[in-house]
């Protein structure tokens, strides 16, 4: 690139002479002096001050001027440009300019030839004011005014949008503009206000127009040097005259106030400022979402980096990155406040890839973009081992928990053929991986697989391991991780709520339909939502009492209901459904009052109270024993389905949670209750209030953790469980329950428990020690991760640069969904407009992006925001249906 001509930069002098000092440092600290010049004009300052200041200097590029009268603003700009054979920037005293301020002007202003004048954001510049328009603001909190000017470059999207009208405080000015339409009107502006609006006007009319250079910051303090009524007398005066010449251009540049199009900018640069608060930025990478409402979100590492997030927010900058199907999700925590992020990324593919240049793209921008400093990787089921390789290239620390066993076999969870333990050492792994993975048998894949595992696991500064028992099967497979591998066993709370009494409160409303009520297995179903409120947002309650004044409050579980989201002709109630099994024998026989709650956002609302009669107290008679969590053949659901088929009447069986075996989940049999999913929030109360004596955990394979046995301990409940992995090195470290092999048969596992509820007095002391066992708590495993994080090696980020359209679209991506989902009625509308979603990204500007654009225009009335959102969408849904 040949190096740019020189640029004149003019200043008017009129006292103020500490506001010109500090102008004239950064000048001098930012500005090539050797090709731009320094043109200093005093105005006949009567700051007595100000003349020998200007005589002292003796700089290379710096011509001072003295004017023998006072000429005005108009009249000083005028001789400067006079003086000058260059392009100019005239510069206000009081500002201080920032790194590459020039250059950056100058690339601007020949981005097209019809540019006339440019103006770069500034606190204090009306049009061009950040981060709130046409006001004066202060520096963000915490940043310098070099460090602002970094961060607006840094995250620029480089739009250069015209604007009706430059600002005089700094504006870029073409030799070629003054050569067509000649200087300022001195005569007319002599004194200042409205000059630059005059001047401006002209050059439009003559085919130029003026541009926001939105990449460079410069700090204006806007201290003046006249006084206030002077000021407004003169303001009033010439704002008639530019009203008299200028109808059009004046009803134009009022449109341009109001409707502020160019908001998005500001709001992109508000993206990082917020993020600009010294914290460290962690990002946890994990195959699916913990958030309400997203596909899958309960698993044992949702849960983990849910409690993560949570606590880590307070002292960092948290992100969260997962695949939602065709998209990237990045969710951004900070202490108060989230936002996030929709990448595309395309349908998963049917096996996992090594690499995946759309996946690899998108986590390079995401690592550049927000400075990430740790990238601590829970999951990378559905994603791409580039995850790894980008972060090292990168030299950013990186960590890795292993939830599983997905590094020493795809099949995860290492069943060989699903049914028996072989601890990655399979006779038959061709045959087990075409079977549970889908794997041709004309490959051997696990040496590959294992292979890419090894480059991935070394990348790594550090392994977490929640059990001893991982590190010694990984160490196993890839003896070089010895010594890597740090243990930090998860931590767990009692998540209970309290609710204490029934309340009158408010409905907001609250609309409500309790379907089913106290059926034969205390079930408790139908929908609640709110008016013009998210549903899925919510948190639902029932509050029960009976006539004895027993009083039992219980959260349920979200469901779909489409029915709901179809009437109300909006997405946002779609997670309106609720269910809830009532714990039986807590509540005495006969009449009871109901009442629904809905939290939101930290406000409570509450239907009204209603009867229901008729119900019956369930006695217990028999031992209570339960299984929790999901069951499938892994988790002992072959187990749990020959026991409760061969012991009789002799004990009554709970299922708390899903069933994923058929034959299990089709058993019926008078002792056997099936709660069904539950929210850990509840998983204690629901053990305490259904009595329950003992908790089973028998999985055939060698769970990493073991989220259940935590939720036993917590409610005081003894456990039996299989010899197996983390639970059997769990229980022999908590004594909180006993042990049988994980080979055992059905049959023994009965007389094991028969043999445990024989002997009363050793029972008891179990459940009197489980009740007093004190289980590490989420507060203090995140304190283990901070101590942890802080022994690693400094992250040492080697790029600066970053797409930031891809940032910003990504975030107006997510934008335009949650408005679609919360204020747009169409529901058939919106699903067309997604279903076109990868034919309008590949117009010039994408359909995300417009959306947005409508309705981020702060000055805009909300109605008409939404009717010029629904004219769009109907335009674009005509234009492609056919």
């Amino acid at each position: 690139m040949n190096k740019r001509t020189g640029v004149d930069i003019i200043i008017p002098v009129y006292n103020a002479l500490n506001d010109l000092k500090l102008c004239l440092e950064s000048i001098y600290r930012h500005t090539d002096l050797s090709l731009d010049r320094l043109l200093l004009i005093d105005d006949k300052s009567p700051d007595q001050e100000v003349c020998p200041f200007l005589q002292s200097i003796d700089k290379e590029g710096v011509v001072v001027l003295f004017n023998e009268q006072n000429l005005g603003f108009s009249g000083t700009i005028n001789r400067g440009i006079e003086y000058s054979d260059r392009d100019v920037i005239l510069l206000n005293s009081d500002t201080i300019v920032t790194a590459g301020w020039v250059d950056k002007m100058v690339t601007c202003a020949y981005s097209d030839r019809a540019i006339g004048t440019v103006t770069p954001f500034s606190n204090n510049a009306t049009l061009c004011s950040i981060p709130n328009f046409c006001q004066e603001n202060v520096v963000p909190e915490g940043l310098s005014i070099d460090e602002y000017a970094h961060l607006i470059e840094r995250c620029s999207l480089r739009k250069y949008p015209k604007i009706t009208v430059a600002v005089g405080f700094c504006m870029y000015i073409k030799r070629e503009v003054v050569e067509t339409i000649g200087l300022f009107d001195q005569e007319t502006f002599g004194r200042g206000y409205g000059e630059e609006n005059d001047f401006c006007w002209r050059a439009a009319q003559m085919g130029y127009y003026h541009v926001l250079c939105d990449d460079t910051y410069i700090y204006h303090s806007g201290s003046v040097s006249f006084v206030s009524e002077e000021k407004r007398v003169l303001n009033e005066a010439h704002q008639l005259i530019l009203q008299r010449r200028y109808a059009k251009q004046e009803r134009e540049n009022a449109d341009y106030v109001r409707d502020n199009p160019h908001q998005y900018l500001r709001d992109n640069v508000d993206i990082y400022t917020k993020l600009k608060n010294g914290k460290k930025n962690i990002l946890y990478v994990l195959h699916l979402d913990f958030r309400t409402g997203a596909k899958n979100n309960v698993g044992g590492t949702q849960f983990h980096v849910k409690d993560l997030v949570a606590h880590m927010r307070r002292d960092n900058n948290v992100f969260v990155l997962s695949r939602d199907d065709r998209k990237l999700r990045l969710t951004v925590y900070t202490e108060q406040e989230q936002f996030a992020f929709y990448f595309h990324i395309g349908e998963p593919l049917a096996f996992q890839p090594f690499h995946y240049g759309k996946i690899a793209k998108v986590f390079r921008e995401i690592l550049v973009a927000f400075s990430i400093d740790l990238v601590h990787v829970q999951h990378i089921l559905g994603l791409s081992f580039d995850v790894f390789h980008v972060t090292k290239e990168l030299g950013i620390t990186l960590a890795l928990t292993l939830h599983d066993f997905y590094y020493v076999c795809p099949s995860i969870n290492l069943l060989e053929n699903g049914h028996t333990y072989c601890a990655g050492t399979g006779k038959d792994c061709v045959e087990c991986l075409h079977q549970q993975c889908g794997y041709a048998k004309q490959v051997s894949c696990l040496p590959i697989w294992r292979e890419q595992c090894r480059k991935a696991l070394a990348s790594c500064d550090v392994l977490i391991a929640p059990s001893e028992s991982v590190t010694r099967i990984y160490s196993q497979i890839y003896p070089e991780l010895e010594g890597k591998i740090r243990v930090i066993p998860h931590g767990m709370d009692v998540f209970e709520k309290e609710i204490v009494s029934f309340r009158e409160g408010k409905s907001y409303g609250f609309t409500f339909l309790v379907e089913h009520a106290f059926d034969q297995d205390y079930n408790i179903s139908g929908w609640a939502y709110q008016d013009d409120r998210d549903a899925s947002d919510s948190e639902i309650y029932v509050c029960i009492e009976d006539k004895e004044g027993n009083f039992g409050c219980y959260q349920m579980r979200l469901e779909s209901r489409l029915d709901v989201a179809k009437t109300k002709s909006s997405d946002r109630y779609l997670y309106s459904g609720f269910h809830v099994q009532i714990p039986d024998g807590y509540f005495a026989s006969g009449e009871l009052k109901l009442q629904l709650l809905i939290r939101n956002n930290g406000d409570e609302f509450h239907g009204e109270v209603i009867t229901v009669s008729g119900y019956t107290k369930r006695e217990k008679n028999r031992k209570r024993i339960a299984f929790v969590g999901g069951l499938n053949e892994a988790k002992g659901s072959q187990f749990a389905y020959q026991m409760m088929s061969q012991s009789g009447n002799k004990y009554d069986w709970y299922i708390i949670g899903g069933i994923g075996d058929y034959q299990l989940r089709a058993l019926e049999k008078k002792n056997v209750f099936k709660i069904g999913w539950y929210q850990r929030e509840n998983v204690c109360s629901i053990l305490r209030q259904n009595q329950i004596d003992l908790v089973c955990i028998l999985p055939i394979w060698p769970e990493t953790f073991c989220y259940t046995i935590s939720e036993a301990e917590l409610s005081g409940v003894p456990i039996l469980a299989t010899d197996i992995g983390a639970i059997g090195e769990r229980l022999r470290q908590e004594e909180t329950g006993w042990l049988v092999d994980y080979t055992s048969s059905a049959k023994e596992i009965l007389q094991k428990i028969d043999e445990l509820f024989a002997d009363e007095q050793g029972f008891e002391a179990m459940r009197d020690h489980v009740e007093k066992f004190q289980h590490k708590t989420i507060l203090r495993m995140c304190m283990d991760y901070a101590k942890l994080y802080e022994t690693l090696p400094s992250s040492a980020l080697n790029q600066d640069s970053f797409d930031a359209q891809v940032i910003y679209d990504a975030y107006l991506r997510c934008q335009a969904e949650l408005y679609s989902h919360n204020e747009v009625g169409d529901v058939k509308l919106i699903r067309r407009i997604n279903e076109l979603e990868s034919t309008i990204t590949a117009m010039n500007e994408s359909l995300e992006y417009k959306m947005a654009r409508f309705l981020n225009r702060e000055k805009m009335p909300f109605k008409r925001q939404i009717k010029a959102l629904i004219k769009f969408g109907y335009r674009v849904y005509k234009k492609f249906s056919k």
